[in-house]
């Protein structure tokens, strides 16, 4: 396993207290990747934590992740404006074009109808109660042409659904002794997906979003499960 550690000062980036935050990425299996965060403050703060990995199962980003499969395990979501904050409004995802929920949906299926109409940047909330273990189900996603598919897990309320809309060729996949940042295969439009386990965005003016306020005393802990295996079929990767 690898412990990540970071002590933000008080005041850094405008927030207040001295934050101590730990991070652990550990492989319980040959097929699970789990990460494991906690953090304290001195002060009262505002904290949500993530993981901003680009996910590509069918070629590492060579190409796009239109013809992925996902279900998200989120039967509402919260809107945006035009600057990508929540509205503060949680509305279901039943009947429009932000349902990842009711079957498992090709990515590229109607994304532009989405809202924005640029692809998901959008936050989920989680439909499912917490296991004993406190995790709760968040996404299937499969590639059909590799046959690898990818189970998460998390103790968070929410997902940020991401499906790299901005990636624009700036950045490059080194390509072993030779590459650099600048060598290599360039990461497209939707090279890439996001699934960022944490709480939902702009929570700290939403009364009613669930509290992300770390206070002196407390402990802040958040557990994230990533497993990999493969499957030969659609029914069989969301049976």
């Amino acid at each position: 396993q690898l412990t990540l550690a970071l002590r933000s000062p008080d005041g850094d980036e405008g927030y207040p207290g001295t934050l101590d935050v730990r991070v652990t990425y550990s492989l319980p299996t040959e097929n699970t990747l789990k990460m494991d965060y906690v953090a304290t403050s001195d002060k009262a703060t505002p904290i949500n934590l993530t993981n901003h990995a680009y996910w590509n199962l069918e070629d590492g980003g060579s190409t796009s992740v239109d013809k992925h499969v996902i279900r998200l395990d989120a039967a509402f979501y919260t809107p945006t404006d035009d600057d990508s904050i929540p509205t503060g409004e949680i509305r279901a995802v039943k009947n429009t074009p932000m349902d990842y929920a009711t079957a498992p949906r090709v990515i590229g299926d109607g994304i532009l109808d989405c809202d924005q109409g640029n692809g998901c940047d959008h936050n989920f909330v989680l439909s499912s109660g917490a296991s004993e273990e406190g995790l709760r189900p968040v996404a299937t996603l499969w590639s059909e042409k590799s046959g690898r598919l990818m189970k998460v897990w998390t103790t968070e309320p929410g997902v940020q659904f991401y499906t790299g809309n901005f990636l624009d060729g700036t950045l490059r996949r080194s390509d072993g002794a030779k590459g650099s940042p600048s060598v290599g295969i360039p990461y497209g439009k939707r090279a890439g997906l996001c699934l960022e386990c944490q709480h939902f965005p702009d929570s700290i003016h939403r009364p009613h979003f669930p509290n992300i306020v770390l206070r002196p005393g407390e402990t802040y802990t958040q557990t994230t499960v990533h497993e990999f295996s493969c499957a030969a079929s659609q029914s069989s990767a969301f049976g």
